[in-house]
């Protein structure tokens, strides 16, 4: 996930590491989220769930059993909080390594500016690439599922530009020796010292996802077989 996107800032062409597992789960749905009703939107269908757990899908507002719709009921209400903790989740991921490769930078590169700038620059356009997969705003939150799918994709390019952009600038000032040595120090220090949480980070991200498409799809299933 973000991970990635960050930490390609600190690996040169020739240092690899090892590739993490892809979530097997690709949401494919829009989701929005207001007062009224949590929505589910795709080419396929169009479900809304009521906070009591009333349900309509694709236009015809659904007779359910109790145990459907308590389950629906449920099912909204843990969304409602499950969204807004990702993206206050990723938000403090982002913000943990930005804090670690500046402190990394200001002892192992005599606190260059110039890396200072880039790092931030970097972490402004990832935070954008989150807040407009996840937008909060008039009371209402909105999941955008194909910013959510190529975020791994936007995130590598932008990082590749900021990489490229510090590798410019150190052949300009005549850095670039040190900030190769530099970087690869960092990038093999630091590395292991965020792992664990990175993974962790993963494995929750895969969990919410994977817990939101299989409550989605039951429902789906539950109303159609009726």
């Amino acid at each position: 996930m973000l991970k990635k996107y960050l930490m390609l800032l600190v690996f040169l062409p020739g240092i690899s590491w090892s590739a993490q597992k892809q979530c097997p789960i690709k949401p494919m749905y829009d989701i929005v989220i207001t007062n009224e009703q949590v929505r589910f939107i795709n080419d396929k269908h169009d479900l809304m769930i009521s906070p009591q757990g009333k349900i309509n899908l694709d236009g015809t507002q659904q007779v359910t059993d109790t145990q459907l719709q308590k389950t629906a009921a449920l099912f909204q209400h843990n969304l409602r909080k499950q969204l807004p903790a990702f993206k206050q989740q990723a938000y403090s991921v982002l913000d943990n390594l930005k804090t670690v490769f500046d402190q990394a930078i200001n002892a192992k590169l005599a606190n260059d500016i110039e890396l200072h700038k880039q790092l931030d620059k970097l972490y402004k356009r990832l935070a954008n690439l989150l807040e407009n997969t996840i937008v909060t705003e008039q009371g209402q939150t909105r999941f955008y599922y194909k910013k959510f799918n190529n975020i791994r994709a936007e995130g590598e390019s932008i990082t590749k530009g900021i990489f490229y952009n510090i590798i410019g600038n150190s052949i300009l000032t005549f850095n670039l020796y040190k900030n190769y040595q530099g970087i690869k120090k960092i990038a093999k220090d630091e590395w292991k010292g965020q792992k664990p949480m990175l993974k962790q980070f993963d494995r929750d991200v895969c969990t919410l996802i994977t817990t939101i498409d299989n409550n989605y799809q039951q429902i789906v299933s539950d109303v159609k077989s009726r």
